[in-house]
């Protein structure tokens, strides 16, 4: 139906509308959208209606949209590594490795300053520690910390290089637990993980995108992939790399 036929039924038989309005959104969930999508969708058509004077009924709380994750697997160092070595500039590789050893939504990232991290950066401190407010409005004057909880988080050497980079050319949950920690406690623990949080100075990493990179080029130069070509390549260049 077009929009004028639907409007037509609605002003006849509302509730054959929400119906139909409800068929939509199963239709989609069957399609395996994420349920933001649906909900997002359906809404879309109830609030075409209700512009047009048709309200619908109440909105079922199933109908109500929540976040869904494609997986729970967590990336593997070489996987960040990659998409900061094809990140297209330095803003977006500090990003992707802000995000990587932070482990903060990308939310709360719109909202920081360079004030939040300046005194830190410039002095060569490391790791950085970030206090995150219970407020913060991000460009739109919305508070992208929901749970309004003030704690602190860090970040280290490999994003604070890549943020000076960037700079050179441009109640308490836990009981509490958060909050119970100063700076230095949290930069001497950070200090501990901040190796494994490291992807773009480890060497093994290093080896493999550069081993790929080199594959890469050698399809687009033969046509064809190395083990095509040489036999033992493939258990050779897995011993290699360990």
């Amino acid at each position: 139906m077009n929009p004028d036929q639907i409007l037509a039924i609605a002003k006849t038989d509302q509730r054959r509308v929400h119906d139909l309005a409800q068929q939509f959104f199963e239709n989609l969930a069957r399609q395996n959208l994420a349920s933001w999508t649906c909900t997002v969708a359906y809404s879309a058509v109830r609030s075409f209606c209700k512009w047009n004077d048709a309200k619908l009924g109440a909105m079922p709380k199933k109908f109500a949209g929540h976040v869904q994750y494609i997986s729970d697997r967590i990336l593997q160092p070489q996987e960040v590594a990659k998409m900061i070595d094809t990140a297209p500039t330095v803003r977006d590789k500090a990003i992707i490795s802000f995000l990587h050893q932070s482990a903060q939504r990308a939310g709360i990232l719109t909202a920081l300053w360079y004030g939040d991290v300046r005194s830190q950066l410039e002095n060569g401190i490391n790791p950085i520690v970030i206090d995150v407010k219970g407020v913060m409005l991000n460009a739109q004057a919305v508070n992208v910390n929901k749970k309004r909880t003030r704690y602190r988080c860090a970040i280290g050497k490999e994003t604070a290089d890549y943020l000076l980079n960037v700079m050179v050319g441009h109640g308490l949950p836990y009981e509490g637990a958060y909050d119970k920690y100063i700076a230095e406690d949290i930069r001497k623990e950070y200090a501990k993980a901040e190796p494994y949080l490291t992807v773009m100075f480890n060497r093994e990493i290093a080896l493999r995108l550069e081993k790929e990179q080199l594959e890469r080029k050698f399809q687009s130069t033969t046509g064809k992939k190395p083990e095509e070509i040489f036999p033992k390549y493939q258990k050779f260049t897995h011993g290699a790399t360990g």
